[in-house]
């Protein structure tokens, strides 16, 4: 008999415990989803810093280098001997005003081309001196729609790259000119 009553009591309390995985089913499984998207687009959002970076070091570096040469900043060609024939002022008096502004058009347009989940707020290329700035600065782009009304922008970022013009070979360049 104490077998019976032993087998009644389990099957009661299995009876009233029937649908509690369901319950808390529905109370892990949201929470779970929102921590693994969130994980998600933090992690895209990084990609996007690092590509925004990437971009802002490749383009004041190419800049510089086209400044130097006075040659073309996608190709990075330029004509020998008007790089060896300038003279000594060329970094100081060169008018390369078009430059600037079409480094900048060329950053802004590969950035876009590779943001994931970010936008493009702003992107500069400024020459001032010795220096070539590239500056760009993204923000997180919310996956539904009217939630940037409610929540504001939150992640944001910002990164700046500066490139001098004179290298060494200018150095060496300018050296030869004085002598």
């Amino acid at each position: 008999m104490s077998g019976n009553v032993s087998n009644s009591v389990v099957k009661e309390i299995l009876k009233e415990q029937k649908g509690m995985m369901t319950v808390e089913a529905a109370a892990i499984v949201p929470a779970v989803s929102l921590i693994l998207v969130g994980v998600v687009f933090l992690f895209l959002f990084f990609v996007d810093m690092a590509i925004a970076k990437s971009e802002t070091i490749r383009i004041a570096t190419e800049t510089a280098a086209a400044w130097k040469t006075d040659g073309s900043p996608a190709s990075g060609e330029y004509e020998t001997d008007e790089l060896l024939g300038r003279d000594i002022y060329f970094l100081a008096s060169g008018d390369r005003s078009s430059l600037a502004g079409e480094a900048e058009s060329r950053m802004t347009r590969r950035i876009r081309e590779r943001l994931l989940i970010t936008r493009l707020e702003q992107s500069t290329v400024t020459v001032k001196g010795q220096q070539i700035r590239a500056e760009a600065a993204l923000t997180l782009r919310w996956p539904l729609r009217g939630v940037e009304k409610i929540m504001g922008r939150l992640f944001s970022f910002s990164c700046r790259a500066v490139s001098p013009v004179d290298c060494w070979q200018e150095q060496l360049r300018l050296g030869a000119c004085l002598q």
